[in-house]
């Protein structure tokens, strides 16, 4: 019963995720239009952890950092968004979209039943960056890993967090907890 149910939540999990990447960027990428890469400069440095990085001086090369990373996610390449996130969090440790690169982390780690490092993640959000957009959602997601983890009362105070979040995060958090405990 508890593998059928760890399956049940990782396939959940994946539909999330697939949710929000099939939704669009953007609520999780850069929100100008500009900034964005398109396919050519994309395809320009398809390998962008192994890439030389030109000085880090400019905000446009941290969006484009940031959503070529962002743009492997979405076209399913996981190994090489896990890299390019990771870089990014390296090259821009007080970045703009630094949040935004663990949490995608998190939820790569999640989908990979890789729950320490998608604890920490989710946690890095949670801890240092407390009022991002983000934040509702990784406390959520904190809540879930620890459960599976088999911390009840931390998943259970994470969650009741969540719910207090409100929005979206809120509301799948009071599910989860109706669902699980």
């Amino acid at each position: 019963n508890e593998v059928r149910l760890l399956k049940q939540r990782q396939a959940d999990d994946y539909m999330d995720l697939d949710r929000r990447i099939g939704a669009g960027a953007g609520a999780t990428a850069p929100s100008t239009t500009a900034a964005r890469p398109s396919t050519p400069p994309r395809a320009a440095t398809p390998a962008t952890p192994a890439t030389p990085r030109p000085a880090p001086a400019s905000a446009d090369y941290e969006v484009n950092h940031y959503s070529a990373a962002y743009g492997l996610l979405k076209d399913g390449k996981i190994p090489e968004a896990t890299s390019a996130l990771q870089r990014h969090i390296k090259d821009f440790p007080n970045g703009k979209y630094t949040a935004n690169a663990y949490y995608w982390l998190g939820e790569i780690y999640l989908l990979e039943n890789k729950l320490s490092p998608a604890k920490s993640a989710f946690n890095k959000i949670v801890e240092d960056y407390p009022v991002h957009r983000k934040a509702p959602d990784a406390t959520f997601k904190l809540g879930k890993v620890l459960h599976l983890m088999g911390d009840n009362a931390a998943a259970k105070a994470m969650l009741n967090r969540a719910v207090q979040s409100g929005g979206t995060a809120g509301n799948l958090a009071e599910k989860y907890l109706s669902d699980n405990f």
